[in-house]
């Protein structure tokens, strides 16, 4: 099932390429902002054997996580202006007898005062019409199913990093 995993992810990053046409969660922002570039850094570590982990299920939580990095990333350009460069990184390494699936964004990052929040059902910060606020409920479920764990770490101003652990066969 890991193979699969990471089959998912490699295929997925070679998507998420900024001149890549089949990258719809890229290309829907490029659709708002035709100046948004973003630089998508990939590290997946090869040694990482089987997980017994259900592929679609775990995918559809890294795509909601790559979805609002680019979110993010997106949000902190139209603040900044030009000498930002968007980036989104994902990575994946063995630790022990885990693994730990990372995607992180340098945006705004998530303020403190709502960090206890952002996890819970119908919890959102974007705009009305552009979150339902079931992304990261749903990811946080699906994680706790597959008897893992999500965190986040987050400073405000520099980015968001959502960690990812689960365990090995």
């Amino acid at each position: 099932m890991m193979k699969l995993l990471l089959f998912w992810l490699r295929s997925t990053a070679s998507r998420l390429r900024p001149d890549s046409p089949g990258n719809k969660s890229y290309q829907g922002l490029r659709a708002k902002d035709k100046t948004l570039n973003t630089t998508i850094k990939t590290d997946f570590d090869e040694t990482i054997d089987n997980i017994n982990i259900i592929p679609q299920d775990i995918g559809r939580v890294i795509l909601n996580l790559i979805n609002n990095a680019f979110y993010a990333v997106t949000e902190k350009k139209k603040q900044t202006g030009e000498n930002y460069e968007p980036t989104v990184s994902i990575s994946t390494k063995k630790i022990g007898d885990r693994i730990e699936i990372t995607v992180s964004d340098h945006g705004n990052g998530i303020p403190h005062k709502i960090i206890d929040k952002i996890f819970q059902p119908f919890f959102t910060t974007k705009p009305t019409g552009q979150g339902a606020g079931l992304g990261l409920s749903s990811s946080y479920d699906i994680i706790k199913v597959h008897g893992g764990e999500i965190k986040v770490e987050t400073k405000e101003g520099e980015g968001s990093e959502f960690i990812i652990q689960l365990q090995l066969l």
